[in-house]
Parts: C-alpha cells; sequence; structure tokens
C-alpha cells in the first residue's frame, strides 16, 4: 500500500503534564470522519518529579492501570480523546505513545457511531494524582491529504 501524504496542521504544540485546567489539553477544535489522522510526540515528562517518561510512558512497569483515564495504556502514556470535555472520561480514548495514526469513519456511514468533537491530548494517569506531573511533550499531528 502507499503512504498517504500528509499535511501538518498542529506543529509542536505543548501538552503538559498537569493541564491548565481539568485533565485534558485542547490539541485541535473540531475533527470529525471521513478523515486520517497522525500524531507524533517528543520529549519527557514525569508522573513524579523523580519518574520522568517519554510519550510511551513506563512501559515495563508493573503499576496498576484500571485506575487510570485509559486503562489498557501504561502510566505516563500520551492519549487522545475526541470528545467530551477537558475534565471527563466521556469521548473515544485513543492510545498515542510516541506515534498514532488513525482513520475517523464518515459520520454518514451505516452502522458507524461517528466519533467527532474537539482533540484532546493528556498524559495517562488517575486523575487524583495529577498535581503531582512535571513536565511537558512536544505534539504534531498531520492530516492524510
Amino acid at each position: 500500500m502507499n503512504e498517504p501524504s500528509w499535511r501538518e496542521i498542529v506543529k509542536d504544540l505543548d501538552v503538559r503534564a498537569l493541564p491548565a485546567s481539568g485533565l485534558w489539553n485542547v490539541a485541535f477544535g473540531y475533527v470529525s470522519g471521513p478523515r486520517k489522522l497522525k500524531i507524533e510526540a517528543k520529549g519527557t515528562w514525569g508522573v513524579t518529579p523523580d519518574r520522568p517518561y517519554g510519550p510511551d510512558g513506563d512501559r515495563f512497569s508493573s503499576d496498576a492501570v484500571e485506575k487510570c483515564l485509559c486503562p489498557i495504556v501504561p502510566r505516563g502514556a500520551l492519549i487522545a480523546k475526541i470528545g467530551g470535555g477537558t475534565s471527563d472520561r466521556t469521548g473515544f480514548i485513543i492510545a498515542v505513545g510516541s506515534l498514532c495514526t488513525f482513520d475517523l469513519a464518515d459520520p454518514a456511514a451505516p452502522n458507524i457511531t461517528p466519533v467527532r468533537g474537539t482533540l484532546f491530548l493528556a498524559m495517562n494517569d488517575e486523575p487524583g494524582k495529577f498535581r503531582e506531573h512535571t513536565g511537558n511533550l512536544l505534539a504534531t499531528i498531520w492530516e492524510a491529504s
């Protein structure tokens, strides 16, 4: 298969480990399908000052993650969600890490629940532990053209 042609839509977005408000950083005002998106992140942030990680989080930890925003992703990893608000767990949550590519289906497609709304980014962790977070990542977002 051929690699899509990518057009940058957000460059070096400052994704704070401790967002200015709520649990999520706003990355893009509104996304809807049909659309292909790619997110790439770099940098270091920490669940605590003495536990720094890159965008893939603590891949080798045995920490329980069932209370994290996304219970199937390592603690400290970059995650995204589409829809919902800055302080909730509603919407469609996606594991991102250092690189993620995903398709948003056409909302008019039959038997498909449309995924659309604000695109948010955050560190995967338990909401009650966010006040201990430090640092930030830089994320770049592309869409297929």
